[in-house]
């Protein structure tokens, strides 16, 4: 369902992004209508722990992806409801918050992808 992100009560922000794997269409069709969603993470070289991107603000999501993702497709910001956030939770995978928009460090960081499931159809605003 897209929206206006920027405005709702939502619990937190994610950054969706389909590797170029998935057209912005499916996006709306597949992943949104199936309750699902390939999110952001971030995994550490040195220990191979895998985090999920995590932001308080829409703003504060959009900019990390203008830092960290020029030039890529398939890529914006999905608002979490309570309810979804619950429901993410449920899969036991760390989250990194962040409160401004961190250039990742190639070097000891590599950003990657893991599929969530959410309670009801989320709310995204998709980047091209």
């Amino acid at each position: 369902m897209e929206n206006n992100i920027l405005q709702g009560d939502f619990e937190k922000y994610c950054i969706f992004f389909g590797n170029e794997e998935i057209s912005i269409d499916e996006v709306k069709e597949e992943c949104a209508k199936e309750k699902w969603f390939p999110l952001a993470c971030v995994k550490d070289i040195s220990s191979s722990i895998n985090s999920l991107l995590v932001f308080d603000y829409a703003n504060t999501a959009l900019s990390f992806i203008n830092r960290n993702y020029k030039g890529k497709k398939s890529v914006g910001v999905v608002a979490i409801t309570k309810t979804d956030w619950e429901k993410i939770k449920e899969k036991n995978t760390p989250e990194l918050f962040l409160n401004w928009p961190k250039k990742i460090n190639p070097k000891t960081h590599e950003l990657t992808i893991e599929v969530f499931e959410t309670a009801e159809e989320p709310h995204v605003a998709i980047i091209n």
